[in-house]
């Protein structure tokens, strides 16, 4: 049990965190201080990225978490025993797959034992990963966990801390993830009531709305990311929050804007529309800030590219072999789109680690134990081609667009006149 319990704390403060912050090029977390290792708690957190959504909060959190997980993903006899031991995982036996969910009566006494030991419970209770910017209808099970557990023990603080993940693409590697944690609340003594579970499950839904994108309806998502790639000014702030803040309130005013019907609004839609149509026949799919400065630094950071080029080829080369492996690997896996990110992100994660395992067994046989010093350096190349690869995508997107934005007059008229009438609106 030793070496398990070592092999899950070396995934769970190494090997995942490490996974994640080359998987996706920023994490940024808002209201780490509203978190409390201490004390019976429920983490609300919303689901758009399948298995990704509890590795990032395990990877932020670095507790003692357990886990709501559907029973279907834990298998039986010794793969559910391991996974309810070692990665403390509670199966939920969903109506939806199981027509017998009576192992659902046992799951709720487990989760009032871990709240009366002061444990942390990490809920889903959207139930479904859906690849949208809003908060699915939640189920009741948070809530008639909380109230049930608070029914038995009344003396027993129990803290609600809703957790938004809030994703720039939920399943493309190299993307930016925001994580908002809210305050919380605790929850009051009340009775056992379906009206009371329902009233608890409303306010936990509220809250968890204000630490996401929230968009009510397809119309005002559509908007929302058409707006955001034509409106580089609206994506980049001094900071995470700000930024988020930001497209949040752009958000809710897209939520009020397509239930009311605003003329002014309509039309910049269908010029919104027509632009974004414009811009991808001439292979521009987002509009990136160009700083003033890129036209007379463009040469001098091609030079750069150049330069560094023999580092990232090095780093490339190095991980060939895992990197060529979890495309086809991943294709003959059979899994839901909305899995898409969590199995590159599992199959990177393992297959780098049975890489490095490989490596380092042949260096310490032909060159001896000492020359292993060799792997981390090799492992911050492999990262640093990463970020070459990123930087690079940026700077030829931004050359195109410069090279466009000089051989079309509509991009220095239409496109430039409507952000400013957009800009206007909104202001």
């Amino acid at each position: 049990m030793f070496y398990c319990d070592l092999i899950r704390r070396l995934l769970q403060y190494f090997l995942l965190p490490l996974a994640l912050r080359t998987y996706f090029k920023k994490i940024s977390v808002e209201g780490k201080d509203n978190y409390d290792s201490e004390g019976a708690t429920l983490l609300a957190v919303n689901h758009p990225n399948s298995f990704i959504d509890p590795l990032l909060v395990t990877s932020i959190l670095f507790g003692n978490l357990y886990y709501l997980t559907a029973a279907e993903y834990m298998g039986k006899g010794i793969k559910n025993w391991f996974m309810r031991k070692e990665f403390h995982m509670v199966p939920v036996y969903r109506p939806s797959v199981f027509a017998d969910t009576k192992g659902n009566s046992d799951m709720f006494k487990e989760c009032s034992d871990l709240l009366k030991d002061s444990k942390m419970l990490l809920v889903h209770p959207e139930g479904v990963s859906v690849k949208r910017l809003k908060i699915q209808p939640l189920k009741t099970g948070l809530a008639r966990i909380a109230i049930g557990t608070k029914q038995k023990y009344p003396q027993l603080p129990i803290k609600i801390i809703p957790i938004g993940l809030n994703f720039t693409n939920h399943h493309q590697a190299f993307s930016d993830v925001h994580i908002k944690i809210n305050a919380g609340f605790f929850l009051e003594h009340t009775e056992n009531t379906s009206d009371n579970i329902k009233t608890l499950t409303e306010k936990i839904e509220d809250e968890m709305k204000k630490t996401v994108i929230h968009l009510e309806n397809e119309t005002a998502e559509i908007n929302y990311w058409r707006f955001f790639r034509l409106l580089p000014s609206w994506r980049f702030f001094e900071n995470d929050e700000k930024t988020f803040s930001h497209q949040k309130s752009i958000a809710d005013r897209l939520n009020d804007l397509s239930n009311d019907d605003n003329q002014e609004f309509k039309k910049l839609s269908t010029q919104a529309e027509y632009l974004e149509k414009k811009l991808l026949s001439l292979g521009i799919n987002k509009i990136n800030k160009i700083e003033t400065e890129f036209s007379s630094l463009k040469y001098i950071l091609l030079v750069g590219f150049v330069l560094l080029f023999p580092v990232f080829l090095v780093g490339r080369l190095f991980h060939f072999v895992p990197i060529s492996l979890i495309r086809p690997i991943r294709k003959k896996i059979k899994t839901k789109p909305s899995f898409k990110g969590s199995m590159i992100i599992a199959l990177g994660l393992f297959l780098n680690l049975f890489w490095y395992v490989i490596v380092g067994v042949v260096f310490a046989i032909i060159f001896g134990s000492k020359y292993l010093i060799l792997l981390p350096v090799l492992l911050i190349i492999g990262r640093i081609s990463t970020v070459y690869l990123i930087k690079w995508d940026t700077f030829y997107k931004k050359w195109k667009q410069y090279n466009i934005s000089k051989k079309h007059a509509f991009y220095n008229s239409d496109l430039m006149e409507w952000q400013k009438q957009v800009d206007s609106f909104f202001n």
